[in-house]
């Protein structure tokens, strides 16, 4: 059955119709009936109306309606205030005019797309977005007054002047429903006799006076009953009814139940869970379609010749923990990487876990190398490069970057620097014996710092490098290095692996000071880049949010910007890590923004950073008892059944560029091979609303991460490319976005399935980006063109003269 009470603050509240068919009926407040999926048919005391996807109807107060579908319906019902209206208006008589099936207008436009708002920040509001969900229901009151509201004149030719009793007649019950009013008392008021008035009130309401009376009284009744915990004999008394039993009377003909009963019962809370995430899944395909076909300022792409730089960026794969590489589905995996991505290195660490069989602590000659030796052995083989951790990383699943619900993988330290030197002494002997320095020289050796934040009882803990815990460091990459060094000069090893979000450039600087005092230096520096900044208050630790896209960029100009002041600028820069989210359980690692974040960001330091991993490679490194879903936040670049998310598209494009010259424009990337052939990567990467930072990272649901941007409109971009041949010219195009490359977006057309058959995967596993081939006749060396790209797409483009 319809609510029929408003909580006395509310402005508007809504529900879903469930029931397929509703006898005739009335309520206190008017209502706007909005269908989103499927056909509702309305009948009211004047009119019928069928009402089909995205149209609405307004019912006024105290009109009788009725409503029937034949098929499944996905439709909200919103109440309005009517003390509020009065209130606000100063007048008791209020009627509207509003339904979009008589009426096409732009008034109608703005209350479909109003609605829908009001319904997608209602399903995925936190307690921090109530300010702007009343926003939204005071905007609704101020259309629905200043464009459907009837004046005195409109109110006579819609509505007949023999109804102008009956709004007396609900205004003098509503002001006194509280006393024990009779018939008598209401017809002296209106000067008419209660004979005519009794058949009156019957004609025009269908129901006589003392149910009129007694529907208004329930209505505040079921107010109290819901919002309050008055006991049933005060909400009795409160509300005009002589007793209880007199209130269980009536309230058990309208609703089958006694009022107690009806409270218990109700305050089970409803659970209205299946309508939600079908209109989540609505909104997600047509919220604000009108919006995306608005067109941004334009931007003008041109190759300069004198701006060009060699392409110096290559990805490496972030593949886990040294034991995992041992399984059949990653070395599956890596393989594909290798063939779709063109990956050549592979990084992996965790050398010392137990299911490696590798102790550090036996001493020389008692060190078993054979399953290690397995993994190098398949990867070379594979003729790919190993990268190499030498220090144990802990896998860490973590919610947000401040609550973590899993830990492990944490290794025991070396006793001594004696034990450390003998190992590695014993380690890279025993690599240059197996294999030649031909293949090893090709490989990368990492140590690292110690990992600076801790969870202790899942609570963060920050734990940032100090001076002592550098030096330490410092001692301990000059065993390591020496070690290798000594046998094989040419080898390369580098360090320390630090998040140089946690840092400022002058610490950095300090830390590449010290380094170079040291025997060994590095022939590369490593970093990690996230979008946090780690706090601490009231002698608290937090990792703080970023809401700048452009945190890579920052955050490598820094360490370039220390590396160079240090003496280490003709060093090579890793960035081994780097993500929109250290979370495991974010959908956000499943859509298209994190793929535009990726070209966004390939673009900006394509000539700052030799080696770039996106974290992480495959999602089975994010499972745990919670992920029976197929997709469920992992921070893969391929699904847990090696399926690719958009991210990996992106990574492919890049690998598909020209090296010769590159050069970036307004973030979008630019090469050549210097034969007047061109590939390019272009994006509208946009940045999250203030309503996604407001939200706990892992608490945005699968359908609703996608709809927090800042805005919905198409981005324009017109292409200039001077000094080209005459002739006959291709432009190949490759398209990623929501429609064409998501399988977030697919997930969804399949009802988001926890158990996908192996038919719905052969499906998914087809999914990619959308190709356009055009030719285009040049007569003035000149070749020109415009591409259009909607939110968070990517567009990869091989320009090449057509024989």
């Amino acid at each position: 059955m319809e609510k029929n009470y408003m909580h006395s603050s509310a402005i508007v509240e809504f529900e879903f119709l469930e029931e397929q068919n509703i006898a005739p009926h009335d309520h206190e407040n008017p209502e706007i009936l909005f269908v989103l999926e499927g056909r509702l048919h309305v009948k009211t005391d004047q009119q019928e109306y069928d009402l089909g996807s995205e149209d609405f109807l307004l019912i006024n107060a105290n009109r009788s309606h009725s409503y029937s579908t034949k098929r499944k319906l996905l439709a909200v019902r919103f109440q309005i205030s009517m003390t509020k209206l009065r209130e606000m208006l100063h007048r008791n008589s209020i009627l509207f005019w509003c339904c979009s099936v008589l009426e096409k207008s732009k008034s109608c436009e703005d209350m479909q797309r109003l609605l829908k708002d009001i319904l997608f920040c209602n399903i995925n509001k936190s307690s921090k977005d109530a300010f702007y969900v009343i926003s939204l229901h005071y905007q609704l009151l101020s259309l629905l007054c200043g464009k459907f509201l009837l004046d005195d004149k409109r109110d006579g030719s819609d509505f007949p002047k023999e109804k102008d009793h009956m709004s007396k007649v609900l205004d003098y019950v509503r002001s006194n429903y509280q006393n024990r009013i009779s018939l008598q008392e209401v017809a002296d008021e209106l000067y008419l006799s209660p004979t005519y008035l009794s058949k009156y009130i019957r004609k025009n309401s269908g129901k006589g006076f003392v149910d009129l009376l007694n529907s208004v009284r329930l209505s505040h009744v079921m107010e109290d009953l819901m919002y309050t915990d008055i006991p049933v004999i005060k909400i009795a008394m409160k509300n005009g009814f002589a007793s209880v039993a007199a209130l269980n009377k009536v309230f058990k003909e309208t609703y089958q139940a006694t009022p107690s009963v009806y409270r218990k019962n109700k305050k089970k809370n409803k659970d209205d869970k299946e309508f939600r995430e079908k209109a989540a899944a609505y909104l997600h395909k047509h919220r604000k379609q009108e919006e995306r076909k608005q067109i941004e300022n334009e931007n003008f792409l041109s190759l300069s010749q004198d701006h060009v730089q060699p392409m110096k960026l290559t990805c490496l794969m972030n593949t886990g923990q040294a034991s995992d590489l041992a399984k059949a589905f990653t070395q599956n995996q890596i393989l594909y990487c290798k063939r779709k991505l063109g990956i050549k290195y592979i990084r992996f660490w965790n050398i010392f876990e137990e299911s490696m069989r590798l102790d550090h602590a036996l001493g020389p000659g008692k060190f078993h190398y054979g399953r290690l030796d397995e993994i190098l052995d398949f990867l070379v083989k594979q003729h790919l490069y190993p990268y190499i951790e030498l220090r144990s990383k802990p896998r860490r699943l973590l919610r947000t970057a401040n609550n973590i619900f899993h830990e492990s993988g944490q290794q025991e330290e070396f006793a001594n620097r004696k034990e450390q030197k003998e190992f590695f002494d014993d380690f890279f002997a025993h690599l240059l014996r197996r294999y030649n320095r031909n293949i090893v020289k090709h490989w990368v050796f990492s140590y690292s710092i110690e990992t600076d934040t801790k969870f202790e009882d899942y609570s963060f803990i920050g734990k940032l490098i100090s001076e002592e815990r550098w030096d330490a460091y410092l001692e301990e990459f000059d065993i390591v290095a020496g070690s290798l060094k000594k046998r094989f000069p040419e080898a390369r090893i580098g360090g320390a692996g630090f998040p140089a979000q946690h840092y400022s450039q002058d610490h950095i600087k300090k830390f590449f000071d010290c380094w170079r005092q040291h025997l060994y230096q590095p022939d590369f520096i490593s970093v990690t880049s996230f979008p946090y900044h780690i706090m601490q208050e009231g002698g608290v630790w937090y990792e703080q949010r970023r809401t700048d896209f452009d945190f890579v960029k920052e955050d490598v100009e820094t360490v370039r910007t220390a590396m160079k002041d240090a003496g280490f600028g003709d060093r090579k820069l890793h960035l081994t890590e780097c993500n929109l989210t250290l979370s495991d359980r974010s959908y956000i690692n499943d859509s298209v923004i994190r793929a535009a974040f990726i070209a966004s960001t390939a673009a900006q330091i394509f000539d700052k950073v030799e080696l770039f991993g996106v974290w992480n490679a495959l999602d089975p490194y994010s499972e745990f008892s919670d992920t029976a879903a197929y997709l469920f936040g992992g921070n893969g670049i391929l699904t847990k059944t090696g399926i690719a998310k958009p991210v990996s598209f992106v990574l492919e494009f890049l690998s598909h560029l020209y090296k010769e010259m590159a050069e970036e424009k307004d973030g979008y990337l630019i090469t050549s091979n210097g034969y007047k052939h061109y590939k390019l990567l272009v994006h509208h990467l946009v940045p999250m609303d203030t309503a996604y930072y407001l939200k706990e990272e892992d608490q945005i649901p699968a359908l609703g991460i996608e709809q927090m941007i800042k805005t919905n409109e198409r981005k324009m971009i017109h292409v200039r490319i001077d000094d080209i041949p005459k002739g006959c010219w291709q432009i190949r195009r490759y398209c990623l976005n929501q429609e064409s490359g998501s399988i977030l977006n697919e997930w969804s057309n399949l009802d988001m399935d926890t158990e996908l058959r192996m038919e719905e995967l052969n499906y998914l596993e087809k999914v990619c980006p959308r190709m356009f081939i055009r030719k285009q006749n040049i007569d003035r060396n000149v070749l020109e063109f415009d591409i259009e790209l909607e939110p968070n797409e990517v567009q990869y483009l091989h320009i090449t003269e057509f024989n």
